[in-house]
Parts: structure tokens; C-alpha cells; sequence
């Protein structure tokens, strides 16, 4: 039996994605595992057959199911108290603080390493574990780490983007201890070319680095994301509209209409205050009259945003080219689907410009995310602004106040039923991350989905778009690259040429996602390189 070491959940996007569809693809392909998570709703997940929760004190809580799969996926959940370490800030259900690894102290970092070390003990004796695979470079490697030097169980490591971007780079701590867990790996997998570049940059001291590298990509349900014919557009907007009614609520008109209420003379403490009240809901719920929405969308031009709604992933960059979008695009509809501390800023921004707030425009450029320590990653959206001269600017801001009300829909979260809906029957997606994505998951799903993908030309969108080329034409594959240079430049031109052309390359798009990147090749390469080779 493997085990998994995750740590978080098994929704959202990123290495919780990654971690569910392998997880279920081994089951699917009749290989056990132990799954290591914080996951609280094993009973959404019909390849999970079992589950069990370790309290602080007190006995072993077990639960159990059917499953339609061979191989039976068993979920291990550990009380770690009230904090969570993590890459990002965010909310996560069950914990009073999510805090980013680079806050937390030595001992409070030890204390969650030691807790997994003494419960996992237990867990690979009674399970007869074999082999580990710890996600990301920290700290789930070194638990592994600790593993190993205590019961001689070998295991490998999948890095992640956000744990390099978020930890590794920032904190020399947090690096130490990659390093280390790297050195006494049996295995290292990297998503992308790019990201092996950067482990052998990051850790040139590891001993053998070179030799432990091996290939293992991110993937795509392609069983889930599909085309959906023009002629059945409609019917899949009802069902999308229907599958979103039955969600829990977020957000509320009166919270949305909370950003109206600054002005060019509101303080960031008037700022940070708005933002604060407009983000008290629930973060795995959806907008209310999100449904209704949703199914009035087509045949309008529409342009996708699907991820964690964080500046370092760029969707501020689609909302600062809005204005010439709209001017270019009649029609145009443009949906954000995800959560994030991003979200109130976005809405304040947007608020102040269909209002010509012009200095509430530049503050909010200025001011960010009230809770983060830096706003790095509203560089090229301000930067851009900053360049303009007088004359653009105020045509900027004309442009501004004739954005209609409907344009853009912020959904809330959307969980993967309702992604598989929400995908085909959009356009275009797009993906401006300022930040290497070493495995962009959503990029795949929307092009299994037919719904063109664009993104920022580097690390492993780049490779994507590579892939893409050997089906979809060339002339439009470079609409698809966004310099990251000039991100909210190429939004404006590359987008309403793309709009054009993207409805004849539906099925060469899914072709692609189909021959390279479905999760069963990739989750068959992964066991066959996890050979066990320990015995308790």
C-alpha cells in the first residue's frame, strides 16, 4: 500500500486536486493507498471507502462505504489543534487560523511535524504502508523524512508551485528543511520542465539531486470535462443553473453593494473596513443569484476565470483591461469563479471605476489586500496604470462608466461538477498568473472542455500551449501566450482576435488533453515508480 502525505483538503485547486483525481485514478486502477489529509467530507468522494479521524485524546473515530473502484483509497485524518499551516492565506473549515508557514515559529512548525510523526507511526505499522509521497517541498517531506529515519519506510516527493513561491524562497528555515527532506528522498517529481529547472536551481546543494529527478505531470478528468455541442448549450446552462441553486450561499447582494459606498476621499482605514465586512460568508458558497446568471449567459462572447482569487494568480489583470475589453467585445460577459482575499478589492475596484472614482482607482491599486504584509503582485496592473498619459487615462476611465452592470459575474466557489458545466459553455479562459505555474490543472480542464485557454507564457502553461500546437494552429496558439511583461497590454489585443476564431478548434483542443494528460496514464506511471520496498 502507498501512502499520500497531503495535509489539506481534497477541493479548491492546485495540489488538492492533483492529490483527489490520482487518488481516485489508483482506485480506478485497482491500487490501494492511505491518504494523509485534513479532507472533513470523505462521503462527497465515492473512491474514499473508509476514513478515520485521530482525536487529540481519546480513541480513533472510523467510518466506512462502498465504492464502485477495485483499489480501495482509505482517508486518514489527524487533530492537529486550531492553527493549519499554510502556503496562502485563507479560511479552511475546522481551523480558527489558517496561518502561512513563514509566521508560524520554530516550535509551532515542529509541534505540527512531530504530531504527524507520532500518529503515522501507529498508521504505517497497523496498515503495512510500504512507500510514501509527500506533497509539496514543505512540511509534509519532512514528516517523510522523519519517517524514514525512524522505520526505514523509503519515500518520494511531489514539489508545488506555492510551497516554492509562498515558503521555500521566502523563509531560510523553510528551505533548510526542503532541502534536507530532498537529500534523503528516493524519488523527486516534477510537473514541468520548468519546475525541474527550479529545483536544481533552489537546491544546487542537494547531494545527487540530478539522479532522483523524475518526470510526472498534472492531469485532466477527461471523463468529467467534455465539448458540449452549440445546439446544447441551453440544456447545459440549465443544468449548471440547477447544480449551483443547490449550493450553499456566500456572498449577498448587500455585501457586494458594500464597495459602492467608498469614494476618492475614503481612508484605507474606510477601505480595509469594507473589505473586511463584504468577506464575512461562507467561502465554499456560492453567490446568491449566481444560478439565474449562470443561465442567461449564451450566445453572449464569454471569458472565463477559474482559481484561487489571489494576486499572484492575475485575475486583477483581466479586471483592469475590462474597460477595453467591453469597448472591444460587444456583449462581452466575463465570469470569476473562485474565492480569495482578492475577491473585496477586485469589487472595490470595479465599483470605483464604473463610478469614475479616480483617485479610489489609484489608492485601491495602491492599497491591495488590507491583510497582506506586500502587495508585489499589483505591480503590472498599477505599473500600467501609472504609464498612461493624461489623455489615455481619461479615456480609460470613460470606457470605465460604460461597463454594464451584468459584465461580470463573480460566482463564488465552484467545485468540479459545476466547472465541468461552467467550462463549455465559455469561450475563452484565462489564466495571467504572475507567478511560474509549474502545473496549471485549470488549464487543462478547460481545454478537455473545448473553452480555449490563455495564459501568462512561462514554466508549465508555456508547456501547454507547446502541446496545443501540434493540433490548433499556430497563428492562434500565440494568442494563447500572455507576455509576462505586458499582461494587461496582450489581454486587450490577443483577446477579441481569440473570441473570433476559437469555436473550429473545440475538438483539436480536446485531443490534446486526451493524448497527454489524462489522469490514468498518469497515475499508473506514478505506482509503477512507487515499487515498495519496505517491510514492517
Amino acid at each position: 500500500m502507498i501512502g499520500i502525505l497531503h495535509g489539506y483538503l481534497l477541493e479548491g485547486s492546485g495540489s488538492n486536486i492533483w492529490t483527489r483525481n490520482i487518488c481516485e485514478a489508483l482506485a480506478r486502477a485497482g491500487t490501494p493507498a492511505a491518504l494523509i489529509c485534513q479532507e472533513r467530507h470523505p462521503e462527497r468522494y465515492n473512491f474514499i471507502e473508509s476514513a478515520t479521524f485521530y482525536p487529540l485524546k481519546g480513541e480513533a473515530e472510523h467510518t466506512r462505504k462502498d465504492t464502485p473502484y477495485p483499489g480501495k483509497i482509505e482517508l486518514h485524518r489527524l487533530d492537529i489543534g486550531k492553527t493549519l499551516p499554510v502556503f496562502v492565506r485563507d479560511k479552511y473549515e475546522g481551523f480558527e487560523k489558517a496561518v502561512p508557514m513563514i509566521e508560524l515559529s520554530d516550535q509551532k512548525l515542529e509541534r505540527y511535524v512531530e504530531r504527524h510523526v507520532e500518529v503515522l507511526s501507529q498508521i504505517i505499522k497497523k496498515r503495512g504502508i510500504q512507500s510514501l509521497v509527500a506533497n509539496h517541498a514543505v512540511l509534509m517531506p519532512t514528516i517523510a523524512q522523519r519517517l524514514k529515519k525512524k522505520l526505514g519506510i523509503p519515500y518520494s516527493v511531489v514539489p508545488h508551485g506555492s510551497a516554492i513561491e509562498y515558503a521555500v524562497r521566502l523563509d531560510g528555515r523553510l528551505h533548510a528543511a526542503a532541502a534536507a527532506a530532498l537529500t534523503h528522498a528516493t524519488h523527486v517529481f516534477f510537473v514541468s520542465e520548468e519546475m525541474k529547472a527550479r529545483l536544481q536551481q533552489l537546491f544546487a546543494s542537494v547531494p545527487k539531486l540530478a539522479s532522483k529527478l523524475s518526470p510526472v505531470t498534472v492531469g485532466v478528468d477527461t471523463r468529467l470535462f467534455k465539448i458540449v455541442a452549440p445546439s446544447e448549450k441551453k440544456v447545459a446552462q440549465l443544468r449548471l443553473s440547477q447544480l449551483v441553486e443547490k449550493l450553499p450561499r456566500g456572498k449577498s447582494e448587500a455585501q457586494r453593494a458594500l464597495a459602492d459606498s467608498l469614494t476618492d476621499g475614503s481612508s484605507f482605514a474606510a477601505y480595509a473596513d469594507v473589505v473586511q465586512k463584504a468577506s464575512l460568508y461562507s467561502v465554499k458558497g456560492v453567490d446568491a443569484g449566481a444560478g439565474a446568471a449562470l443561465q442567461k449567459l449564451s450566445p453572449a462572447p464569454t471569458v472565463l476565470f477559474v482559481g484561487r482569487l489571489i494576486a499572484a494568480k492575475g485575475p486583477q489583470c483581466l479586471l483592469f483591461a475590462l474597460p477595453q475589453l467591453v469597448a472591444a467585445i460587444p456583449g462581452l460577459k466575463v465570469i470569476v469563479a473562485g474565492q480569495g482575499p482578492l475577491r473585496e478589492p477586485m469589487e472595490c475596484f470595479l465599483s470605483a471605476l464604473r463610478r469614475g472614482q479616480k483617485e479610489l482607482v489609484g489608492n485601491i491599486l495602491k492599497w491591495g489586500v488590507p491583510e497582506e504584509s506586500h502587495n508585489l503582485y499589483f505591480k503590472t496592473s498599477r505599473e500600467f496604470y501609472e504609464k498612461m498619459s493624461a489623455s489615455e487615462r481619461e479615456s480609460y476611465f470613460e470606457l470605465g462608466r460604460n461597463i454594464p452592470k451584468d459584465t461580470i459575474l463573480f460566482t463564488g466557489f465552484l467545485g468540479h461538477q459545476e466547472l465541468a458545466e461552467l467550462y463549455p459553455i465559455c469561450d475563452v479562459a484565462v489564466f495571467p498568473s504572475l507567478v511560474p505555474e509549474a502545473g496549471p490543472m485549470v488549464f487543462l480542464e478547460a481545454m478537455a472542455s473545448g473553452c480555449f485557454p490563455v495564459g501568462t507564457n512561462t514554466a508549465g502553461i508555456r508547456s501547454k500551449i507547446d502541446h496545443m500546437e501540434t493540433e490548433v494552429p499556430p497563428s492562434l496558439t500565440s494568442l494563447a501566450r500572455l507576455s509576462p511583461d505586458n499582461l494587461v497590454g496582450d489581454l486587450t489585443t490577443n483577446l477579441p482576435k481569440a473570441l473570433k476564431e476559437v469555436a473550429a478548434q473545440k475538438e483539436a483542443m480536446r485531443r490534446v488533453a486526451v493524448r497527454h494528460f489524462d489522469w490514468m496514464q498518469i497515475a499508473s506511471d506514478l505506482s509503477t515508480k512507487l515499487t515498495p520496498t519496505y517491510k514492517s
